[in-house]
């Protein structure tokens, strides 16, 4: 096979094929749990995170009070109360080593989702890579409120996506969070439009979508009832998180049927242990933070109805919160492993569960080819003193009547000469 037919996934660490990452196979694992995989993941988590965009949202918060035991039960039920709750990114060594846990359960890859607006830190995530020797994917975050060119938007996400910035390229679209209503704004259908056609299809890159607030217990949800309509290529790039969020047998249901939609339709589908959902906050709404023995046997009893669709699930933590480290006391990124394996996957078989916890994964983030090189379209302007060819946006150029310079020796020579005549 030719290098430009090789598979492989992109990290922040460079490419690396789905073969290499499974002869990381830990063939001495010492957990006690029946069937747990030789390799996990986790495709939907927040690594390095910032929250505070969300203050003005939220009613009566403490921004200088930090986590103490005198506090700590009240920011379970309320964890946007105290501001220091709200930090994933303070320190790199402490992110590290709360993935460190993750040795122990074989985890060799790891999606960080944050976006760009919740504080995404590039070079802190590939520090963390390299400290704890764990891949990390991250995405590129779509920008649905300022855009006015389509087709330059269009250009500049090609470009991201092929060359990255600073050689940290991304291997997937989003996370892109889906509010209650769609579209919240003029631009957002004709950008998801744009990114779908241009993007998605053409490079097949993976897109994660959010369903926050009430969208994910709608009957017929509106996004979603929007994108069953668009022609996609490859569906399973197309990734649906949902959070199993309260135990109310009422929302389960509902839950339960929008999964059902999303992979009868062959979309992925990440079910997440934990949920954040700020419109809550607004009014005071208790959050049920923690994960449950009933959320588990939840996701076991929609997992055992839907056997079939198995090559269309994920599962994940979706960590947000300082409190939920196990430095600040809780249960950490090992909680899906550690915790709940055993109940989500009773009566699942080997194949099934390698599946779930990491071939899905593997397969979704996988490219077929090398992705075409794409050159990105833009004027060019001269010199006028040498002749040299610039980049029209560069932000070294010099302008002086009407005129443009590459430096400021080249208008010192313009100026000198145009003197001298």
């Amino acid at each position: 096979m030719s290098e430009e037919k090789q598979k492989y996934i992109r990290t922040i660490t460079g490419k690396i094929t789905k073969e290499e990452i499974l002869k990381t196979i830990n063939e001495n694992n010492s957990l006690s749990k029946k069937n747990f995989p030789k390799i996990t993941t986790l495709p939907f988590e927040h690594i390095i995170q910032n929250l505070c965009n969300y203050l003005n949202q939220i009613p009566n918060i403490e921004p200088k009070e930090n986590i103490t035991l005198s506090n700590y039960s009240n920011i379970i039920s309320h964890p946007f109360s105290i501001f220091q709750n709200l930090y994933l990114d303070a320190d790199v060594a402490l992110a590290s080593n709360e993935l460190n846990y993750l040795k122990h359960f074989n985890t060799n890859l790891i999606c960080d989702v944050t976006n760009i607006n919740n504080g995404q830190n590039k070079e802190k995530l590939k520090e963390i890579s390299n400290l704890s020797n764990i891949q990390i994917c991250f995405g590129y975050s779509i920008d649905t409120e300022k855009i006015r060119d389509l087709k330059k938007y269009s250009n500049d996400i090609q470009y991201e996506i092929v060359y990255g910035f600073n050689n940290l390229i991304p291997s997937f679209i989003g996370e892109e969070i889906i509010k209650e209503t769609f579209p919240t704004n003029e631009y957002e259908e004709k950008v998801y439009d744009m990114v779908l056609n241009d993007i998605i299809n053409k490079y097949e890159i993976p897109i994660f979508f959010k369903l926050n607030g009430k969208q994910k217990l709608l009957k017929t949800n509106t996004f979603f009832s929007w994108i069953k309509n668009k022609k996609i290529e490859n569906k399973k790039k197309i990734i649906f998180s949902i959070s199993i969020s309260d135990n109310d047998e009422n929302q389960f249901e509902n839950i339960k049927k929008l999964c059902k939609d999303i992979i009868e339709s062959d979309y992925s589908l990440i079910l997440s242990i934990y949920d954040c959902d700020v419109l809550k906050n607004k009014s005071e709404e208790k959050i049920d933070l923690y994960f449950n023995k009933i959320k588990a046997k939840f996701i076991n009893s929609f997992l055992l109805e839907n056997k079939k669709y198995i090559s269309n699930i994920m599962l994940s933590n979706n960590i947000n919160f300082k409190i939920q480290l196990k430095y600040f006391g809780g249960f950490g990124f090992i909680n899906l492993f550690e915790n709940y394996f055993d109940i989500i996957t009773n009566d699942l078989n080997q194949e099934e569960i390698n599946s779930l916890f990491y071939l899905n994964l593997l397969n979704i983030l996988e490219y077929w080819k090398e992705i075409e090189k794409y050159k990105k379209k833009v004027k060019m302007i001269i010199c006028e003193n040498c002749g040299k060819e610039m980049e029209e946006e560069d932000p070294d150029i010099f302008r002086k009547f009407d005129k443009n310079f590459c430096s400021f020796s080249c208008l010192k020579k313009y100026l000198s000469v145009k003197s001298n005549k």
